[in-house]
């Protein structure tokens, strides 16, 4: 499961904004400044129409005085129109409401372009009021005088000639006061056109410093901000060390091995738990291919033939289920590990593979202990209850399939060893346990189980290929025990109970293992509080032997099919002869032992091929 972000993924707006900004003030200050200047080249365009249009309309005129051509006057008519119609301009401006269709006729009247009409008009009503430009406009406006007197001479002038009333002296006198008008208009001319380009200068500086003013203040901004960015860059950079510095901690922390690959398999990282695994340094294996480190076998330690980085970044190695295996090092070692992994993603795409190598070892020493825990006794190492059961159901089953074959069976205990615990304590006893499984266990072949079934009762299974007791099968009669009491005398201890019966194949119904206990629980605890021999004849089980148990007697009861053969200190029990299995055909042994000294067991007769 992916965490979320501590941080949300900044847009790309929100960092570009302020320097976005910067660009569109600057760039909207640069229009209005080119903006300004065009309309102050408008003015002095118009400046330079409007003396032009005076100097001509002056000089036409005293042409018109001297010859008096109508066409001479059109000229002069043309002419002053231009100063005229920047005086309309100018008190069309001038009016509590400014009249801005007749502003526009008289700048259109004036000779200007008509592109510039709206910033002429926007730089009169904005700028007016400015030092330069004001003084300018007093100027044009004392220009404009000059230029009304000139008109009103000409038409008196035209009047004049049209009705043919023209003197010398008349024209003299016309001529005289053109002169007159000329040496006005010409300083006030000159007066405005410089006051109009100190304006327009001024302009220019005023837009200059506003820009610089600007682009300084929107530089020191971007500064602030870029400085704010790498701040956070800064920040985020440290962040994401700290990150990486502890997710490299919690890597070399964990024990199970963690190696990153490339997309090709190449290895990228190693943690020093992988290392401790492979065997490998990670500088070494840098580089290297996966396969390079190790191979893959089986549980059966059979090579393993998929290719591991293929599995990975197929999904088939994911955290959801563990794959046990074996790994081969180069030096030919195997360590048992369980196989996770997982393809690496970047912007949806498989960038490469992480696999984490789980080192079983001790979960599997774990088991096999637990494992040999639930199947062997505690105190002395043998075979409990439970695997004996287990191993002789196995044995039921094998003498059932089998043509030939046989096990032998016998149940030991150890009597009067509460005695022992009383008087020596539970200690001493526990080690004679262990000193009397120890000694049973020396005589015990490959394949044989002895097994302790609970407190001091214990149980031999062998196998035997003739029909009587194997000459290496536990001498369980005849170990001498010593154990010491508190007095520090020794005692002489020996098994006193033996019950033993030989299992082999008959065509009779097979062999149960529910029918084999059944014999102890029947025979072994009664005979501890019976007071009268008891015999017990199992006649469930397909087994050749009949037992013959009482207390306090030594006896051991062979019989062979119709005839019993017993070997005891006093006479032979009386239900000895009494008692015995029709149709057995297979040798079974009971025998009892005395406590201490030793028994001698002699039979009264052997039977033809009795012990064959």
């Amino acid at each position: 499961m992916k965490q979320k972000r501590t941080l949300g993924t900044p847009r790309l707006l929100g960092i570009v904004w302020p320097f976005i900004a910067v660009v569109l003030l600057q760039a909207l200050l640069g229009c209005v400044s080119l903006y300004v200047l065009s309309a102050v080249r408008g003015y002095v365009a118009g400046e330079s129409l409007w003396s032009k249009g005076q100097k001509d309309a002056i000089y036409y005129l005293t042409l018109y005085a001297d010859n008096r051509d109508q066409a001479t006057f059109l000229k002069y008519q043309n002419a002053i129109a231009v100063p005229q119609g920047g005086h309309e301009l100018r008190v069309a401006l001038d009016r509590p409401s400014p009249d801005l269709e007749a502003a526009r006729l008289g700048i259109l009247k004036g000779g200007n372009h008509p592109d510039d009409v709206s910033s002429l008009i926007w730089l009169y009503l904005n700028f007016r009021h400015f030092s330069y430009l004001e003084k300018a406009i007093e100027l044009w406006t004392v220009g404009d005088g000059y230029l009304v007197q000139l008109d009103d001479l000409a038409q008196e002038m035209h009047r004049a000639i049209i009705a043919n009333q023209v003197s010398s002296a008349d024209i003299h006198a016309w001529k005289e006061r053109i002169i007159a008008i000329n040496d006005g208009v010409t300083p006030a001319a000159k007066a405005f056109s410089d006051a109009l380009g100190e304006g327009s200068r001024m302009i220019l500086r005023l837009l200059v410093t506003t820009n610089l003013a600007t682009a300084l203040g929107l530089i020191a901004l971007a500064l602030l901000r870029t400085r704010k960015l790498l701040a956070q860059r800064h920040a985020f950079a440290d962040a994401l060390q700290l990150e990486k510095e502890r997710a490299q901690i919690t890597l070399e922390s964990i024990g199970d091995g963690v190696i990153t690959t490339d997309v090709d398999g190449a290895i990228a990282y190693m943690n020093p738990a992988a290392e401790s695994l492979t065997h490998w340094n990670a500088a070494q294996a840098q580089g290297l291919p996966l396969a390079a480190l190790f191979n893959l076998l089986d549980e059966h330690a059979q090579a393993d033939g998929f290719t591991l980085i293929e599995h990975i970044l197929g999904g088939q190695l994911s955290g959801g289920s563990e794959h046990s295996k074996l790994i081969q090092r180069l030096d030919g070692s195997t360590v048992s590990v369980t196989l996770v992994g997982a393809p690496i993603r970047s912007a949806g795409k498989v960038s490469g593979a992480v696999l984490v190598l789980h080192d079983m070892t001790q979960e599997r020493q774990y088991i096999a202990n637990l494992s040999w825990q639930a199947t062997h006794d505690a105190l002395t190492g043998l075979a409990n209850r439970r695997e004996f059961e287990y191993r002789l159901e196995q044995v039921l089953h094998g003498v059932g399939r089998q043509q030939s074959g046989r096990h032998a069976l016998m149940f030991l205990d150890l009597d009067q060893f509460k005695l022992v615990n009383d008087t020596c304590g539970h200690a001493a006893g526990d080690e004679l346990l262990r000193h009397i499984c120890a000694l049973l266990q020396s005589d015990l072949r490959e394949g044989d189980t002895l097994a302790r079934l609970g407190g001091m009762s214990s149980a031999f299974c062998w196998k035997t290929a003739r029909r009587r007791w194997p000459k290496k099968s536990p001498r369980a009669c005849d170990i001498p025990c010593k154990t010491c009491t508190s007095s520090g005398k020794a005692d002489r201890l020996s098994p006193r109970s033996v019950l033993a019966w030989c299992i082999s194949r008959t065509p009779r119904p097979p062999w149960k293992l529910h029918c084999v206990p059944q014999i102890w629980p029947a025979t072994w605890p009664r005979r501890k509080v019976a007071t009268g021999c008891r015999s017990i004849t199992p006649m469930t089980l397909n087994c050749p032997c009949a037992l013959a148990k009482w207390p306090g007697s030594n006896a051991c009861t062979w019989l062979w099919k119709r005839t019993v053969f017993a070997c005891m200190p006093r006479k032979l029990p009386p239900w000895a002869t009494r008692r015995w299995v029709p149709g057995i055909s297979k040798f079974c042994c009971a025998c009892t032992m005395r406590q201490g000294g030793s028994s001698c067991l002699t039979a009264l007769s052997r039977p033809p091929n009795a012990m064959a």
